[in-house]
C-alpha cells in the first residue's frame, strides 16, 4: 500500500517547500490512482503513461515524486528521468545530467530534429 500521508511527513521534515511537496504528493497520488505498490515493472509502465500524456517535465517532476517516495521507504526500485528537448528556435540540448549549467550544449537545428525523431521512436 502506497503510504501518502507518511511521505507527506517525510516531505515536511526534510524542510521542503509546500509547492514541492504538493507537488511530489500529486505525483505520488496519480501513481497510487493506479497502482497499489512500488514495483519495477509498475514504474517503467507509469513511466509510459507519463510520457503519452504529459510534457517532460511533468514527467521528470512525478518521476523525482516517485524516486523520493522509494528513498522515503528505503525501496530499491528507481525510475531515470526522460531527456528534456527545446524547441528549435532555443537551440539548446538538456541532457540526462539536466541539474547541472555544464549540461547544457548548443546544437544545431538539424541535430536537434534528429534528436526529436529519435527520442519519438523510443517512445
Amino acid at each position: 500500500m502506497i503510504d501518502i500521508d507518511g511521505f507527506r511527513n517525510y516531505l515536511y521534515e526534510e524542510e521542503l517547500s509546500q509547492n514541492t511537496i504538493a507537488t511530489y504528493i500529486k505525483g505520488l497520488e496519480m501513481y497510487a490512482e493506479r497502482y497499489n505498490e512500488i514495483t519495477k515493472p509498475n514504474l517503467i509502465e507509469f513511466k509510459r503513461y507519463l510520457l503519452e500524456n504529459f510534457k517532460s517535465q511533468t514527467v521528470n517532476l512525478r518521476i523525482t515524486a516517485l524516486t523520493n517516495y522509494c528513498k522515503y521507504k528505503r525501496l530499491p526500485e528507481r525510475i531515470k528521468p526522460v531527456e528534456i528537448i527545446y524547441s528549435a528556435k532555443s537551440k539548446y540540448f538538456l541532457g540526462s545530467n539536466y541539474r547541472t549549467s555544464e549540461a547544457i550544449k548548443p546544437i544545431s537545428a538539424a541535430t536537434l530534429s534528429t534528436i526529436a525523431a529519435t527520442f519519438y521512436s523510443i517512445i
